[in-house]
């Protein structure tokens, strides 16, 4: 059988015969002790993992590089400065794959939903029915600060999505609360301006509101599109998405966005990709390893 190869030539992750370098063990073990169920890493700063692994900077970065050449971690979204918010640092997201031959062949501990539409992109996400010049201060962060919010809005549907999966969910009460918690204690601290502007200038206005609204909605939207095209009565405890890099090659309005579901489903199929677009299609595969690679760059499994 012909071995997959990465765009690049390489040797492509899954099943790929490269092994970890004592660094690069040590780092993965120091992502993994921070991991939720479906191999997702937030909250955990470059000083923490330097202390916990003893890697100067240089050291680490190249070491994230190595573990996301190998298909170890999917995907890295560098966290950003306080040079764009005030006083404010927000670390990366790791999103880690927990299913990687390489850590063994024990049964299946996530599954996989790939859902691809004709929708939003993600600045329009972010923004669409916010204020023109909230919108505006918004978009003016650039592309690094965006893509740490787009991803933070990933992580907010989906702590909706894991609570409510299966089932209505309601704009008020106590899971809708937990989530206005959450963004509260994460996006308050983002401030945008000049602290000698005044404070409605200063302090970033309407924002956790909307977030909040576009999480619940984006989470209804996806579970009136997938419920009844993915595993019939299961019910997963932890839901996490992984939103795919948008197309450069002319297909920018197919938006696609990765569901790691946390555990597998019994006696069902470990990966489903559903492109609910005109002509497309619902596939299911037995796991996510099934999948061309080509996709699996395309779906945001893998990075190059």
């Amino acid at each position: 059988m012909r071995q997959q190869v990465r765009k690049d030539g390489r040797p492509a992750a899954p099943g790929a015969s490269g092994r970890l370098g004592a660094a690069t063990r040590v780092l993965f073990a120091a992502l993994l002790t921070f991991a939720d169920q479906c191999g997702v890493v937030t909250g955990v700063g470059e000083a923490k993992l330097r202390a916990m692994t003893g890697l100067n900077p240089l050291a680490l970065k190249h070491q994230v590089v190595r573990l996301v050449s190998l298909g170890f971690i999917r995907g890295h979204v560098p966290g950003v400065s306080n040079g764009f918010f005030v006083g404010a640092r927000v670390p990366s997201t790791y999103y880690l794959n927990l299913d990687h031959p390489q850590l063994g062949e024990q049964s299946l501990r996530c599954a996989l939903l790939v859902y691809a539409e004709d929708g939003l992109s993600r600045n329009e996400r972010l923004t669409n029915r916010l204020p023109f010049d909230v919108a505006g201060a918004l978009l003016s962060l650039g592309p690094a600060a965006l893509d740490v919010l787009y991803h933070k809005l990933a992580r907010y549907t989906s702590h909706l999505l894991s609570l409510t999966w299966g089932g209505p969910g309601e704009r008020y009460g106590e899971v809708p609360a937990s989530l206005a918690g959450m963004i509260g204690r994460e996006l308050a601290q983002l401030k945008v301006g000049k602290p000698e502007q005044n404070e409605a200038g200063y302090y970033w206005p309407k924002v956790l509101d909307h977030f909040f609204e576009v999480a619940f909605d984006w989470s209804e939207h996806l579970k009136q599109k997938l419920n009844g095209k993915a595993w019939p009565g299961y019910q997963p405890q932890l839901v996490r998405l992984i939103p795919a890099p948008e197309s450069e090659e002319g297909n920018d309005s197919l938006m696609i966005v990765s569901l790691i579901v946390y555990p597998a489903p019994e006696n069902q199929k470990g990966c489903i990709v559903y492109k609910d677009v005109p002509g497309g299609f619902l596939r299911e595969f037995d796991s996510e390893a099934d999948l061309d690679v080509w996709n699996r760059y395309e779906f945001g499994l893998l990075t190059e």
